[in-house]
């Protein structure tokens, strides 16, 4: 829909939008639950779950949820970053959902698999070396620049296809196109991660790898 032009009146402004036809869009703050039960909406995004906070009122997403009770066709988008599995929400909806994986198929043997860092091989030191190894047990060896072709020809596969109604998604930098999430340069994010300790390694893995 388009936006109505005008100022910023409390009509339009930085967080909140009045669009034709009727609908509108608000942005809140999950550190302000008292916002959240002023507003109702058939559409609900909740982004960084991970980094909200339980406040005194209860989980954040949760009372964001409530706000969707009154609309039948309601739509509930929750993403994230993960972190550690004993706090994430996010990993915790995962679990609950029809957990659906990014498949591709191995431009050598045709295989579907999902793309893992454990499938990833080079020389120690040598980043420009990389490599996936198909894991359908050939041994086929894949080469960075099949991976636009890969993504292209790739579907979602439900993992728990008798969940329905709750769909979850997970994916990594592996299949970014972005040049800054090369398979060369995810690498060598990952040797730094291994000289930095623990914590440079924590980041790698819920930043980068989604885990």
């Amino acid at each position: 829909e388009q936006m109505v032009p005008g100022r910023f009146d409390g009509r339009n402004t930085l967080l909140t939008r009045r669009m034709k036809g009727g609908a509108s869009l608000k942005v809140l703050s999950a550190k302000a639950p008292r916002k959240l039960r002023r507003h109702t909406a058939r559409v609900l995004f909740c982004d960084e779950v991970d980094g909200m906070e339980i406040t005194k009122e209860g989980d954040p997403i949760l009372l964001a949820e409530k706000r969707t009770l009154s609309f039948a066709d309601r739509k509930i988008v929750a993403g994230s970053t993960p972190i550690d599995d004993a706090k994430s929400i996010i990993i915790k909806r995962y679990e609950e959902s029809d957990q659906r994986v990014f498949e591709m198929p191995c431009p050598n043997c045709s295989e579907p698999f999902e793309l893992m860092f454990e499938h990833m091989k080079w020389d120690p030191g040598h980043p420009e070396t990389v490599v996936a190894i198909c894991p359908s047990g050939t041994g086929c060896v894949i080469e960075e620049h099949h991976k636009a072709a890969m993504v292209e020809a790739g579907d979602w596969r439900r993992t728990r296809p008798h969940i329905e109604g709750h769909a979850g998604f997970r994916i990594s930098s592996l299949i970014s196109l972005f040049t800054n999430a090369s398979w060369k340069e995810l690498v060598k994010e990952y040797e730094s991660a291994q000289r930095g300790g623990a914590e440079a390694q924590q980041v790698f893995y819920n930043t980068t790898l989604g885990r």
